[in-house]
């Protein structure tokens, strides 16, 4: 058997285009992971009892435009807490196809009595010796 030839190693590229990408994918998945488990939203700070009343006396009306416009800093107006909660529609994987092992401990007692009745006579009415015991 002849050996295989192999470039030789000075001539062998060190790092080829897919493993490029493939460190480029890593890279985006931990700087996405990175952004969004660090981001966080900080309680509003509101005011109680004679400041809540004297800001509500001496604040202007507001429009409904100022009212419709959050200023809190709720993740619901978050646009990275939307892509995080919207992120699972595309990188969950579709149904396992095959048997977690739970389900095979359930589905093996069961075969199991299958092949057993189905080797044991249930009767012995056709024979003509006396009963075994």
């Amino acid at each position: 058997m002849k050996p295989r030839r192999t470039k030789p190693i000075a001539l062998q590229a060190p790092f080829g285009w897919r493993r490029w990408l493939a460190v480029f994918a890593m890279l985006t998945f931990a700087l996405q992971a990175q952004i969004t488990q660090s981001h966080i939203h900080f309680a509003p700070v509101s005011e109680t009892g004679i400041n809540a009343l004297v800001h509500a006396l001496t604040a202007p009306p507001e429009t409904a435009a100022q009212k419709k416009k959050s200023t809190t800093n709720d993740p619901a107006n978050c646009p990275i807490c939307q892509v995080a909660a919207h992120t699972g529609q595309f990188t969950t994987p579709s149904a396992a196809a095959l048997l977690l092992p739970t389900e095979a401990a359930v589905i093996v007692p069961l075969l199991l009595s299958i092949a057993v009745a189905i080797e044991s006579a249930s009767h012995g009415w056709q024979s003509r010796a006396p009963p075994q015991a």
